[in-house]
């Protein structure tokens, strides 16, 4: 759902359910019992929000849910991203952006600690120049 609150300001929300209900064939074996299959967040949910503020400045602001997975267990988690930038001419963009800022990191997906290969993202901020030709 897109609500333009203003003509400089908008807002987008968006919210999906996965439900799954999954079966073999007969004769057919699943050695992981449905696991691989059915690891899939049931909830995921987002608002995003922006917003002109006028001489070239536009400000971006996402926050999103996404449940847990269910086996490996991975946590549940809320992530904020932002993005502050400025065109100073029609073809130069100036930004600062700024990725899972709610945590320095968070797993998505892999196997539970302490065993290896559980991937974690991480916080970052950067800076971005795009030039548009």
């Amino acid at each position: 759902m897109t609500y333009d609150v203003l003509e400089r300001l908008r807002f987008t929300t968006g919210y999906s359910y996965l439900g799954k209900r999954l079966t073999l064939d007969p004769g057919h074996r699943d050695f992981f019992n449905g696991t691989i299959e059915g690891n899939d967040p049931k909830h995921q949910f987002l608002v995003h929000g922006s917003a002109d503020l006028g001489r070239g400045v536009e400000w971006d602001s996402t926050l999103r849910f996404v449940d847990r997975l269910p086996s490996p267990l991975v946590p549940r988690y809320w992530e904020l991203d932002q993005r502050l930038g400025w065109s100073p001419t029609g073809t130069v963009e100036l930004s600062i952006i700024g990725r899972n800022l709610l945590h320095r990191h968070h797993p998505e997906f892999g196997p539970a600690p302490p065993a290896p290969g559980r991937e974690e993202v991480e916080r970052n901020i950067y800076g971005r120049v795009a030039l548009r030709f």
